[in-house]
């Protein structure tokens, strides 16, 4: 009988600490405007000015997709555009904040961590 307790015990105690470890915390879009703020900082030196300014864009962009993982029923084809979108919203935002350089360096960074989409970008600009 006390083996049973006790193994009972120990099975409860396992499922309520692997219950706890499960949800990650979810960020808000200001949270991850701030981690993109700060990423690209860090690599691309930017004064107070163009860190404001990057960080609205950066908080404008996280809200939108925010609210579209938000909706329900959208189809697939529309959300993906809708994502386009907000993402070339951004990009074109950074290219009015940044100096030419720092904008080229961003989108060469963009480009090493993401081959396939810099070259994919790299020819929709090319085309427009």
């Amino acid at each position: 009988m006390k083996k049973i307790i006790s193994l009972t015990v120990c099975i409860m105690f396992s499922v309520f600490t692997f219950a706890q470890q499960a949800v990650p915390a979810k960020k808000t879009p200001g949270q991850r405007a701030d981690e993109i703020t700060a990423r690209i900082d860090k690599q691309l030196s930017l004064n107070a000015k163009q860190r404001m300014d990057v960080h609205h864009l950066a908080f404008k962009k996280e809200q939108k997709m925010e609210r579209l993982t938000i909706q329900k029923g959208m189809r697939k084809e529309l959300m993906d555009q809708e994502r386009k979108k907000a993402n070339e919203e951004f990009r074109e935002g950074m290219k009015k904040v940044l100096t030419p350089a720092q904008y080229e360096k961003w989108m060469s960074a963009k480009r090493i961590i993401h081959p396939k989409k810099g070259m994919k970008m790299r020819r929709e600009h090319m085309s427009k």
